[in-house]
């Protein structure tokens, strides 16, 4: 093998920091390569050192730092040197991917076992070592998996929790969790909130008392923790008794959770699906940008009030000044067919390159098919079986390629252009927004307020601020003011999320009404 002037990288990895101590540690990877490398010649130019990394992924750091360092051309580099394939990856599939990659690049893949993969017994015996790694590799996912699952159903759990530590039970020599010092606090958490407080007042109890303050969603689903009480989760999702010693009893945690369900219930906001005040979700106040809310005053009166209490509207104050935004939105008659000419210029440019995307998709099917048709002439020829279950398994892979490849084809034939009768729509749409909006229910209104006002807007004496205007509307009144006849609007969707999705099509009772 002649490595005079060829520059080179190593590639070395171990699965977890713990085996970088044993006898196949980077460092040993690591000196097989350079000591393979200074004897047949070659220049390492960069070594790439894969700490704690599966090979059953080309999910890797170090791996895509290496391709990175690999394409550019300024590197000059021209082969990668790995101690074992099984250190470069634990994939077949993945195994032929980067070969195949890397020698478009012609960068080749060496082993220190000194088998030239560039050859065509090189390639078998690397596939097969592949296959045969990768089989391993799903052995150790199975008896690790198989070993979760007998902890899951025998009752034993050995994660961190607060208010458990961690350690080894002297009988079965296996890790489970054991009460620590943090129990106490977990006990008292769960007797306050049976006492009857919430969880703002029990969080708030415990930094005075603890000096520590819980956030909300921790805190929520610590009380909603099953393991307190002597119980976990099996591989079916059933709850069934652990076998760790529980900090409170499960009369007292079943007790906590039905006061919290009751909470949940009655606190939950009922506003956001509330007909009555549609706008929630999208207004802020004026003062402070606080998100606002919905409630009724002695049952009667609708107001819409700021959730820090800074600010608060009669319902109709607010609507009204919606409505009337709405109205604005209005196009004159003369400036509809620049609209509809803007929205045919842009239909026309987001489909003008759907026959060179085909013909490129096309293309890579037939060389996938090409090598299918070369996996199957290999599967005919051998007669061992390990190579036709790698190329069966090849042939999945490559039938999965160009099925999602055939899924992206577009048929031009089916690209409807905009009719008569969607321009008719936007046409109503826009300058009937406010009506539309007014009359419509709350699933019609929100689609209103989510394609005029995404961001929502703010209130204040009468006075509306939308964040953020869209730019089918931005873009349009610029175009009439700025350069009303040699206007290029190339901003405008022409097909907003209402006019597209289902759900928010005005119904034929809609129009009845109007």
């Amino acid at each position: 093998m002649n490595g005079e002037h060829r520059n080179v990288v190593v590639y070395t990895r171990v699965s977890t920091p713990e085996q970088a101590k044993g006898g196949e540690s980077l460092v040993h990877q690591e000196n097989m390569c350079l000591e393979f490398a200074k004897r047949n010649g070659f220049n390492v130019v960069a070594v790439f050192r894969e700490e704690g990394a599966s090979g059953r992924t080309t999910d890797r750091t170090q791996l895509k730092l290496l391709t990175e360092y690999c394409y550019d051309k300024n590197n000059n580099v021209s082969a990668i040197i790995c101690y074992k394939l099984d250190r470069f990856t634990r994939n077949a599939g993945d195994y032929a991917y980067l070969s195949n990659a890397f020698k478009k690049k012609n960068i080749e893949i060496i082993f220190t076992d000194g088998v030239k993969t560039d050859t065509s017994t090189g390639k078998l015996m690397k596939t097969i070592e592949a296959g045969f790694a990768e089989f391993e590799s799903d052995r150790i996912g199975e008896r690790i998996n198989d070993g979760v699952r007998a902890a899951k159903n025998s009752g034993r759990y050995y994660h961190k929790t607060f208010g458990y530590s961690i350690g080894i039970n002297k009988l079965t020599n296996k890790k489970q969790i054991y009460p620590n010092n943090d129990a106490p606090k977990v006990k008292r958490i769960f007797e306050l909130l049976n006492d009857g407080y919430n969880q703002v007042q029990v969080i708030e109890i415990m930094k005075k008392e603890t000096g520590i303050k819980i956030p909300p969603q921790t805190f929520e689903k610590r009380i909603k923790n099953a393991l307190y009480c002597g119980l976990t989760y099996n591989t079916e999702g059933k709850l069934i008794k652990g076998i760790h010693e529980p900090i409170i009893s499960e009369e007292l945690f079943w007790s906590v959770q039905n006061r919290l369900d009751k909470r949940s219930s009655n606190n939950k906001n009922r506003n956001y699906e509330n007909p009555v005040f549609p706008l929630i979700d999208y207004v802020y106040c004026g003062d402070k940008e606080h998100k606002m809310t919905g409630s009724m005053a002695k049952k009667k009166y609708a107001y819409y009030h700021c959730q820090s209490k800074c600010s608060r509207y009669p319902k109709q104050q607010v609507e009204e000044a919606y409505s009337n935004y709405l109205e604005t939105l209005k196009v004159k008659e003369d400036h509809l067919e620049m609209l509809r000419q803007m929205a045919l210029d842009i239909y026309e440019q987001k489909t003008a390159n759907v026959a060179e995307q085909n013909k490129r998709l096309e293309t890579e099917i037939v060389a996938l098919e090409k090598q299918q048709l070369d996996t199957l002439r290999l599967m005919r020829d051998k007669e061992d079986i390990t190579i036709k279950k790698l190329g069966e398994k090849e042939m999945e892979m490559l039938e999965t390629q160009i099925q999602q490849k055939k899924g992206c084809l577009m048929d031009e034939a089916k690209i409807n252009k905009i009719t008569e009768d969607c321009w008719d729509f936007v046409k109503f749409f826009i300058n009937n927004a406010a009506i539309i909006w007014e009359v419509g229910n709350l699933e019609i209104k929100r689609g209103v307020q989510s394609l005029i006002s995404p961001k929502g807007f703010t209130f204040k004496e009468k006075v509306i601020e939308i964040k953020e205007t869209p730019h089918f509307i931005s873009s349009f009144k610029s175009a009439l003011t700025e350069n009303p006849v040699g206007w290029r609007w190339r901003e405008l969707n022409p097909r907003p999320k209402m006019f597209w999705q289902d759900r928010y099509r005005l119904s034929p009772e809609i129009f009845s009404r109007l």
